[in-house]
């Protein structure tokens, strides 16, 4: 199967997709507030062990390893305090730029680590979300996430305590849905994916309107929209049954 394409060749495609789309920015990827905050406890991990860390590399839940890097690892005693600026790419995220810190310490509570949310970070105050009501609004993902980096600088059987501080999170957060959500006092830390993907409105609706012609031509009259992955999975549940 071959195509011959003239030199001249211009799309003539009235969709969007195909006449916008070749032309957009290439848009730079980056990481989650999952991810910032693995890299910033993985930093303090290293230094309780005597490793003195400038960058950690960070695994995601989809398998990809980032090099992340840290804004400075202060050992005090038993505490060490490390920082990370959460880097979105060229997403338009409120949380882009924001400073995340974690000052973290070895206890003797093997098999467990407790997650303080110092300022910055929010609580959950509302029932139906992924973390209980009174715990710091740390998504499952990224709490796996931070389990599975520190298992790689600890093993597998370590005790920690791990306090979080979000200096400009109690701001940011009133910029986003927290708030309505019942999420009190600051941002949370999210992230399926460990990545961010940048997506401009020109992009977004260019790749929307290629899926929408694939539906098309299958016969299908209506799709469903999702704000990410946790929509698709809950749609695609509901609408298997």
């Amino acid at each position: 199967m071959s195509v011959r394409i003239p030199l001249d060749y211009q799309p003539v495609s009235p969709s969007l997709s195909n006449a916008k789309s070749a032309k957009r920015k290439v848009l730079k990827m980056g990481f989650t507030t999952g991810t910032a905050l693995s890299a910033a406890s993985k930093g303090c991990a290293h230094a309780l062990k005597g490793e003195m860390k400038d960058a950690v590399v960070v695994s995601t839940p989809i398998g990809l390893r980032l090099e992340i890097p840290l804004n400075y690892v202060k050992v005090d005693g038993e505490w060490c305090e490390s920082s990370v600026t959460k880097n979105g790419g060229d997403d338009p995220d409120d949380t882009n730029g924001m400073e995340i810190i974690v000052r973290m310490r070895l206890n003797n509570d093997i098999g467990f680590i407790t997650l303080k949310a110092i300022r910055g970070l929010g609580l959950v105050i509302n029932k139906g979300l992924p973390v209980k009501p009174g715990e710091p609004a740390i998504n499952p993902v990224p709490r796996k996430q931070l389990i599975d980096n520190l298992k790689e600088v600890l093993g597998e059987k370590f005790g920690a305590e791990i306090e979080v501080i979000i200096p400009r999170g109690d701001s940011i957060s009133r910029k986003t849905f927290n708030p309505k959500l019942g999420i009190e006092g600051g941002v949370s830390i999210l992230g399926t994916s460990g990545i961010v993907k940048p997506m401009s409105l020109i992009s977004w609706f260019a790749s929307m309107v290629e899926q929408l012609d694939v539906a098309r031509n299958y016969g299908l009259d209506y799709v469903v929209l999702v704000p990410g992955n946790i929509g698709e999975t809950s749609a695609r549940r509901k609408l298997s049954r």
